[in-house]
């Protein structure tokens, strides 16, 4: 997921005191619900911003499963990519997408840049906060 907004210099103070799953503005450090634990992890950040009914507002009229504490079964990245290169017929390439995330250089980061350009076929996914 990712969100994009474009905002001039006198409104960033707005934007100052923001915290959440988009973190503090300006940065894009992953914090805890804390506000203060920094979370290296993208799995263990995800399942922290996880909503909870017992932390968050009710967000939809019906609750589905999962529901916490219930968590998500994350696949195996090599197999998530070799799945999703299977499925798309045709357009961007397992090698496109590696190129166009070149500039992210820890390794599973890569692997996950690579499959989410392969899962949305949009080579601008690449150039989101990984």
């Amino acid at each position: 997921m990712r969100v994009d907004w474009d905002i001039c210099e006198s409104d960033a103070s707005d934007f100052v005191d923001m915290l959440g799953l988009l973190g503090p503005f300006g940065n894009g450090t992953h914090l805890a619900r804390d506000g203060t634990t920094v979370l290296k992890d993208p799995k263990e950040y995800g399942r922290e911003w996880q909503v909870r009914s017992d932390m968050d507002p009710l967000l939809f009229d019906e609750l589905r499963p999962p529901q916490y504490p219930a968590k998500c079964i994350m696949p195996d990245l090599e197999f998530q990519t070799s799945s999703l290169r299977r499925r798309l017929a045709s357009g961007i390439s397992a090698d496109q997408a590696s190129a166009a995330c070149g500039h992210v250089v820890e390794e599973r980061m890569h692997a996950m840049c690579v499959s989410d350009v392969l899962a949305t076929q949009d080579l601008s996914v690449a150039e989101g906060a990984y």
